[in-house]
């Protein structure tokens, strides 16, 4: 009986991950960043079982835009949501301000750890790894050493174990 239950249960979940509106998530995320002055547009949009990936996306932030992302992959299992973002390239307006880009990014939210957001990056700057606690309301990512960190240095703090940037929300 036991078994049968944890049978029922467990289907129930795998169903309700496959078939959860996945689109309708990500227009709901999509409207929650143009709040903030983020648009995304011109993406193509295709789902899988327990997600969807955002192609080519152009990035605007107060309608200005700023660069090219050539994939998104979002990953959801209620439990465990995963964002990667790979390729942002800048405008070249973009690159003589701030002269980075990012092979890749990925945040990772786990409900076991609920006041923290992992986040991840690899780019011309090097890697960075930080969180974003979100019972202090602060973002911390902290650089490898030896990372090229020359175009972003004026925005960074250093401390023994390195460079790090850091912001309050």
């Amino acid at each position: 009986m036991v078994k049968k239950t944890l049978i029922i249960i467990l289907a129930f979940f795998i169903g309700l991950l496959v078939f959860a509106p996945k689109k309708s998530l990500y227009y709901l995320l999509e409207g929650e960043l143009k709040n903030n002055a983020i648009v995304l547009s011109d993406e193509n949009i295709s789902t899988n079982p327990f997600g969807l990936k955002i192609s080519n996306a152009k990035v605007y932030v107060e309608n200005t835009y700023i660069g090219d992302i050539k994939e998104i992959s979002l990953l959801t299992l209620l439990f465990y949501n995963d964002i990667s973002i790979i390729e942002f390239e800048p405008t070249e307006s973009i690159k003589k301000m701030l002269p980075i880009s990012i092979k890749k990014a990925d945040i990772l939210y786990a409900i076991w750890n609920p006041l923290e957001v992992k986040i991840s990056l690899d780019g011309s700057m090097g890697k960075a790894d930080g969180k974003l606690d979100l019972a202090e309301q602060k973002i911390i990512i902290r650089f490898e050493k030896g990372a090229n960190i020359a175009p972003i240095r004026e925005y960074l703090k250093k401390d023994q174990n390195g460079w790090y940037y850091e912001q309050n929300l």
